[in-house]
């Protein structure tokens, strides 16, 4: 496989091998199925936390239409405030992209294994060892047919480093194979936030 290089243990490549046995009809790993691997632990605290900016925006791309919160930057050591500079990029879900820095050959190396003990779960680990926050949200159902076929999702996975947060947005959907990658987010979906916030990820990353 492409990615395995980059995997450094054999232990990890077998986790991975068994983990793409439990992939849905659009070739996504589910994220409950993912193995676990126990060097996978929380972020280490950083210099930079996330703050909520004043007032609030609409965001709308891709079948998503939400309210979004504006982000800023704060030095906990200094103080000093940040203003991110928004930048999105759009590739299709076939070829490689490139996301906070890194080459990805697909979705499923941003989020390859989980740590054993998150009660959140959202944390996740990507084929470079980064620590990755993920938010999956099923397709909604609309009849007893979806209610058993329907096994697709919008996926959310955001990295960060050095007060930088990077958007990883796509869905299951068929007609439009395509990821959006957002660096150094300046909104932020207002869900999304409120689910950082629970897990404690604007604190430590």
């Amino acid at each position: 496989m492409r990615f395995m290089k980059y995997l450094r243990f054999s232990k990890e490549a077998r986790a991975m091998q068994n983990a793409r046995m439990h992939m849905n009809s659009a070739g996504w790993t589910f994220f409950s199925s993912l193995p676990y691997a126990d060097h996978c632990s929380a972020p280490k605290q950083q210099d930079w936390i996330m703050v909520k900016g004043e007032g609030e925006s609409s965001l709308q791309y891709q079948g998503i239409c939400c309210k979004g919160v504006r982000l800023l930057w704060k030095n906990r050591v200094t103080g000093e405030i940040r203003q991110p500079q928004e930048k999105t990029f759009t590739a299709d879900i076939s070829e490689p992209f490139r996301a906070g820095g890194r080459k990805c050959h697909q979705m499923n190396d941003l989020a390859m294994f989980r740590p054993q003990n998150d009660p959140s779960g959202h944390w996740a680990q990507d084929c470079y060892g980064r620590k990755a926050f993920c938010i999956f949200k099923p397709f909604p159902c609309f009849d007893s047919y979806d209610l058993i076929n329907e096994d697709r999702y919008y996926r959310w996975i955001f990295l960060c480093k050095h007060g930088v947060l990077t958007r990883i947005y796509t869905t299951d959907n068929y007609i439009d194979q395509k990821v959006y990658i957002t660096e150094d987010v300046a909104w932020l979906e207002r869900d999304a936030w409120t689910e950082m916030e629970k897990a404690n990820y604007l604190e430590w990353r």
